[in-house]
């Protein structure tokens, strides 16, 4: 099984069906490899897929510039990206010569952003060397999370869930982590928040985009 269930997450009872049906796991983060094997189940780490690939990326221009991650999914984008706009809009009253951009997954989603962010530029091809091309990422998924790291591009990470997703359904998970480069590295080396308060999420990402001395 080659990128299994994150029983590591929720549902951790779905390890006897593995254990019956599957031989071998095959896992890409370290911290999975060793909960698998800890149940018993036979695990082998390898490298992740993206990591040469992602490496072999270099920088194409100089403008500082800022992109903005809000998920890959309708609904993170619809409760994120007003914290992006407000975001962007704090940060262009002190510095307005820093470029703005939206970067997507696909072109649905990137047709229904250009409809609503203005003159902010919206790009869902070539996505990690638009990536690269940033000094700052601001990201809402783990996956765009794990990119910007493989690309060794600096990240904020947030992530606005729904009131019952962050006061009931985060109860079933098994996580004190969502930042999947945190969990990747068992130690914080993204900045992270997680909360549905949009003003908390605002307020803690402009204090961290003010810390960055490349913006002085």
């Amino acid at each position: 099984f080659f990128l299994p269930p994150q029983i590591w997450a929720w549902g951790t009872f779905r390890k006897y069906f593995l254990k019956k049906w599957v031989d071998t796991v095959i896992s890409v983060f370290p911290f999975e490899a060793a909960f698998y094997k800890k149940q018993g189940i036979k695990t082998v780490l390898v490298d992740h897929p993206l990591t040469r690939e992602l490496q072999s990326y270099r920088r194409t221009d100089q403008k500082q510039r800022i992109g903005f991650m809000p998920g890959s999914r309708w609904s993170q984008y619809r409760r994120n990206m007003p914290i992006a706009r407000a975001l962007m809009n704090l940060i262009r009253q002190h510095r307005p010569d820093i470029e703005f951009c939206l970067l997507t997954y696909d072109a649905k989603l990137a047709r229904a952003a250009g409809a609503q962010c203005g003159n902010m530029l919206v790009i869902h091809e070539d996505r990690y060397q638009a990536m690269k091309n940033c000094d700052l990422l601001i990201v809402s998924s783990g996956t765009a999370s794990l990119e910007a790291t493989l690309l060794r591009v600096p990240q904020l990470f947030f992530n606005r869930p729904s009131f019952l997703d962050f006061h009931v359904t985060r109860g079933l998970l098994h996580l004190t982590e969502y930042c999947l480069t945190n969990l990747y590295f068992g130690r914080q080396v993204v900045p992270a928040i997680v909360h549905p308060n949009p003003k908390r999420i605002l307020q803690y990402l402009l204090e961290k985009v003010e810390d960055q001395s490349r913006w002085h």
